[in-house]
């Protein structure tokens, strides 16, 4: 047996800690987005380019999702196929989001925070609401439900 040396175990913590970091959100990148409680992806309609739903996770290029600093510790989520960015569309419960083109409003704007079991949630910064998926293949806000995990999502980093 070989004897291993402080320098080595301290590599190989940073290793798999920079593993671990590939779950969660890691700061702007590309990421796939992925609900706790049904296992399906956030995905844009390729025949509208508008509707947001979710599906099983298969890899494609609708199910990335581009996320960008905005301002005040806000984001945005920016379609990988289209560019185009998550909008909520009214500030009402129970109202679903889509893609718009980028104008930067606040219905453009989302806050990202983490639970304490390292999901995440996002929050519009028009409404307040929480993005959640609803029944069927409905994306959706509404008030937060505390740890309800369809509103609970992972995020996975694709690429640096």
């Amino acid at each position: 047996m070989f004897p291993i040396s402080l320098r080595t175990l301290a590599l190989l913590g940073l290793a798999a800690t920079l593993a671990v970091a590939q779950e969660g959100f890691a700061g702007p990148g590309r990421y796939e987005i992925v609900n706790v409680k049904t296992g399906n992806a956030m995905e844009l309609n390729a025949s509208d380019l508008s509707t947001v739903f979710q599906s099983s996770p298969r890899g494609s290029e609708r199910q990335r999702w581009e996320i960008a600093a905005s301002m005040d510790g806000y984001f945005y989520f920016r379609n990988a196929t289209t560019g185009r960015v998550l909008q909520v569309k009214t500030d009402k419960n129970d109202s679903p989001v889509v893609c718009a083109q980028f104008d930067g409003d606040r219905d453009q704007q989302w806050k990202i925070d983490t639970t304490k079991d390292g999901n995440v949630t996002f929050t519009s910064r028009l409404s307040g609401k929480t993005l959640e998926f609803g029944a069927g293949a409905i994306v959706k806000v509404s008030d937060a439900k505390g740890s309800s995990a369809n509103q609970q999502f992972t995020l996975h980093r694709l690429g640096k």
